[in-house]
């Protein structure tokens, strides 16, 4: 560069029907030549420090490209025209023509300053070393947008749609960058198109992407457009197809281009879409009207306009060609880039001479490129534009402006009426963004729209699943109390004292407290409970459900255990203190786990966000180490399940009226199909949908109890109503119902047709003819005490009459009942108030000879009792001897009076049978 250099300068020309922003730009670039030539101070003041310069700008043979609109090559082609190469370049104002030229200049190593660039690969010290830009860069912008968004209370849930293009990309990154340092949440989404044949892509449209953000919920949507001319529209139907300009959205705009342009295209989606939206711009000081620059350029005469007719690249008839007037400077106002055209200009010539100054005279009157474009970005300035610096050496952006160097002003749109727009809010270097008049928001009021975004789904409890479930454990819970009555009510029936009810009230009462986890599950915040009464709820849950699975189960084996024992004869009398050890100590050993549970690790309410744009979460119970403490709780609850299936596989050939081992198979298996069911759904549906999950639990919960209830309960309910008709539905022999010889009281359960208790003619035929199997009594009689498979019931012999070699005068009894025989004297035996399944038998035989009690030899050896004496000597108790006042009223019903027996016919037997079963059918149950 010598004393006088040659320029190249762009103006633009984005769309023919707004000619005057390339031309006023034109003369903003034609005043900062003829300020800089002049050394006129009176707009930019460190010019007076260069007045002994030599550098001039030769504007007679410098060059004026057109852009010919923002995506052409205009300005490339025009480039490899010239006949010389300049020394320096000024401008574009838009994306696409500034990145061809920084590549031009980094090819010729000649400077570029851009007057408008938001692309970072423009001002990169990697991809453009040679380019400066004196409009803020897109890490500039989108600071001063987040920090205007949090000055209206919109702090957080953005919103950000941009275009599929390179610096759509950085504005998105830039963007995304200012708002995750302030921990906003924040989603984008993009569109395409072709701005050469106005073609948008289905699956990247302007509807596509204004969709995916209402999807979101976001309420605040900034909008980063490359040609606001291009895009407005499409993106104003698409609002308005979507309903999202009804106020209850906040648009931001920002970057691009004076924002009085767009309301002169007739269009009432885009008025509707601007309406109360503001755009955040960098703001020149001319918009000031007693600024230097404005009134330099009010100063300007004819000669500037000659010059500016001059450098006007369009020719006459050409669309969009302009021709200045002598009054143009006092009539036309300076658009929106002309004062960064200028700074531009300003910049390239201070720059200049700069670079002589830190060369110190050592380059012989030239410069050469790498000089000059040193001496620009260490240059700096108060321009038209503000202050100018250069250089984010912390992004390594040397050309980009420096930040906070720029005042910036929210464009407030309003109607006509409000004469389109304002500038109500203003952020100056060194300040924060201050409010001069009130912000009109889209429902016409200075009131940001309430909502950040739209009310998330929160997957909370519905109300008539809720209600299912109340009503479900509603029909658990009474079924469970109407089991528990039935039974006390009718607990002197032998059906129910031979199904020991002291377990089936145990069995009831876990049912219940199973049924009633339901009532912990059934709850959330939309129920207006907060935080620690859910926590309390959650950890509720593994105590109903553990310990009321124990409580059933332990209830159930101890009973089968209990009738086993008995019957096993391992003992003379089988309390419930003898076996209700294991069930104390599976509940104790729940009860331990659970207190380190709740104490150690609880269970707390916690809700997860399941997705972050939306906002959907899920309220859960969580623990941090859950899995120490369930798999030892399960383990113990599998326990009295396994010895319970086992009990009953031990008792399978019990007679029914004392054991349940059939039902309690089923229970298994039918409980066994509910978890098969249930577990996966609850774990499928965890993460998804509270319903689901809620819906699997009450399944689950439900089930168990009321499986537990109809098998264990109703086929007693059954029997019951069998012994109460006298209906015989069971023909097949069971331990405590033996040949020749039965459990007396069974003919009340199992026996109660017309028809007597008859042995088979088997049976009959060998009782009768080998009587071999027997049990001798001395002379005195004796008492047994036994366990037998029958509770209050007597062992009898019923002989057949015909082949009967029962002696004359014999007599045999066994009476099996609830209860313990306190004292050694015959005459003092009561019986007390504990259950226990005791059995006697006496024998007398009135000849000399002593008695044989016959027991039936088709029997095999192992079912023959051998019975000892309590005492441990035979002796007689006469049932004269048993005080009666001592007995409970169905004690009295269950011991039998020592009857004689002896030889009597078929006929007297079947009256006798008839009479007894009348009798009892008329018994109520209490």
């Amino acid at each position: 560069m010598g004393g006088v250099a040659n320029m190249a300068f762009t103006g633009t020309n984005d769309n023919p029907s707004f000619t005057n922003d390339g031309f006023s730009m034109l003369a903003g670039a034609v005043l900062a030549i003829k300020h800089f030539n002049e050394r006129n101070d009176s707009a930019v003041e460190e010019l007076h420090h260069y007045m002994d310069c030599p550098v001039q700008i030769d504007i007679d043979n410098s060059l004026v490209f057109n852009t010919d609109g923002s995506f052409s090559h205009a300005s490339s082609r025009s480039f490899f025209q010239s006949k010389d190469i300049p020394c320096a370049m000024v401008g574009p104002f838009s994306d696409f023509p500034a990145v061809e030229l920084s590549v031009l200049a980094q090819a010729a190593q000649i400077p570029l300053v851009t007057a408008r660039s938001f692309s970072l690969r423009v001002v990169s010290d990697v991809y453009s070393p040679f380019t400066s830009s004196v409009f803020p860069d897109a890490v500039a912008s989108a600071t001063q947008v987040v920090t205007f968004l949090q000055h209206q209370n919109r702090s957080n849930y953005t919103a950000l749609l941009y275009p599929l293009s390179d610096v759509g990309f950085q504005r998105r990154e830039a963007l995304g960058f200012e708002l995750d340092d302030r921990n906003m949440h924040w989603m984008s989404s993009a569109y395409t198109q072709d701005a050469s044949m106005g073609y948008v892509s289905t699956s990247r449209s302007y509807l596509a992407a204004m969709r995916a953000i209402k999807n979101s919920g976001y309420r605040t949507i900034v909008i980063a457009l490359d040609d606001p001319l291009v895009d407005m529209q499409p993106i104003a139907d698409a609002v308005e197809l979507l309903a999202m300009n009804r106020g209850d959205y906040f648009y931001v705009f920002y970057d691009v281009m004076e924002p009085s342009h767009v309301f002169e295209v007739e269009n009432k989606n885009i008025q509707k879409l601007l309406f109360g939206a503001a755009w955040i711009l960098p703001l020149s000081e001319d918009i000031i009207m007693d600024n230097m620059f404005w009134k330099s350029w009010t100063e300007q005469g004819q000669d500037s306009v000659d010059v500016l007719n001059a450098l006007n690249p369009m020719k006459p008839g050409e669309e969009g060609y302009v021709f200045a007037n002598s009054d143009f400077f006092q009539i036309a106002e300076p658009e929106y880039g002309s004062a960064y055209l200028y700074d531009a200009i300003m910049a390239a010539g201070i720059g200049a001479c700069h670079a002589l100054e830190m060369l110190g005279g050592t380059t012989n009157g030239t410069l050469t490129g790498a000089d000059h474009n040193e001496g620009i970005r260490q240059s700096e300035f108060r321009g038209a534009t503000g202050y100018i610096a250069f250089g984010q050496r912390q992004f390594f952006l040397g050309g980009a402006r420096k930040l906070g160097t720029s005042s910036w002003g929210a464009i407030n749109f309003l109607s006509e009426e409000q004469d389109w727009f304002d500038i109500p809010d203003m952020l100056f270097p060194g300040t924060e963004w201050i409010n001069f008049v009130p912000f009109i928001f889209a429902d016409n009021t200075t009131s940001p729209p309430a909502l950040l975004r739209d009310l998330p789904e929160q997957n909370y409890l519905s109300p008539a699943l809720r209600n299912l479930g109340f009503a479900l454990m509603g029909i658990s819970g009474l079924s469970a109390v109407c089991a528990c009555m039935w039974v006390f009510v009718c607990r002197k029936h032998k059906v129910l004292t031979a199904a020991q009810p002291f377990f089936l009230y145990i069995v009831c009462f876990g049912t219940l407290v199973q049924s009633s986890t339901i009532i912990s599950i059934s709850f959330d915040e939309s129920w207006g409970w907060n935080e620690k009464q859910l926590s309390q709820a959650c950890m509720s849950v593994p105590w109903l459900l553990s310990l009321g699975h124990v409580i059933v189960y332990s209830a159930l084996f101890t009973k089968l255990w209990r009738i086993n024992k008995v019957l096993s004869f391992s003992r003379q009398r089988v309390k419930i203190k003898h076996v209700v050890g294991p069930m104390i100590a599976l509940f104790m050993a729940s009860i331990f786990i659970l207190v380190l549970w709740t104490v150690l690790d609880p269970l707390k309410w916690d809700r997860r966000e399941l997705n972050e744009q939306t906002g959907e979460s899920i309220g859960q119970c969580q623990s941090k180490n859950i899995g120490a403490y369930v798999g030892p709780l399960l383990a113990i609850m599998i326990i009295p399940t396994l010895l319970t299936g086992l009990m009953a596989y031990k008792t399978k050939d019990v007679d029914e009226a004392f054991t349940e081992s059939w039902w309690v198979f089923v229970l298994m298996l039918v409980q066994l199909e509910v978890i098969f069911v249930s577990a996966p759904v609850i774990a499928i549906l965890r993460n998804e949908s509270t319903d689901g999950e809620y819906l699997g639990f009450v399944v689950l919960l439900w089930s168990f109890p009321m499986s537990t209830l109809t098998l264990i309960f109703i086929p007693k309910v059954l029997a019951y109503r069998r012994a109460i008709r006298g209906v015989d539905v069971n023909q097949q022999p069971k331990r405590g119902e033996h040949k020749g010889t039965r459990v007396s009281g069974m003919e009340d359960i199992h026996s109660h047709s017309s028809e007597p208790y008859r042995t088979s003619s088997v049976e009959q035929s060998s009782w009768a003819e080998a009587p071999s199997s027997t049990v001798k009594v001395g002379n005195g009689g004796f008492e047994n005490e036994f366990s037998n498979r029958s509770a209050h019931s007597r062992l009898e012999a019923v002989p057949e009459v015909k082949e009967s070699k029962l002696a004359s005068g014999t007599r045999m009894e066994a009476a099996c009942y609830f209860g313990e025989v306190h004292g050694h004297e015959q005459e003092t035996r009561r019986i007390s108030d504990e259950p226990r399944l005791d059995c006697r038998m006496t024998a007398d035989d009135n000849s000399n000879n002593g008695g044989v009690v016959t027991h039936d030899s088709a029997t095999s050896n192992d079912e023959v009792a051998e019975f000892a004496t309590s005492n441990g000597d035979s002796e007689e108790l006469e049932p004269d001897e048993i005080e009666p006042e001592t007995l409970s009223q169905s004690m009295r019903e269950d011991v039998t009076l020592t009857q004689t027996q002896q030889a009597i016919p078929d006929e007297q037997v079947n009256k006798d049978r008839v009479e007894e079963n009348k009798s009892d059918q008329a018994l109520p149950c209490n």
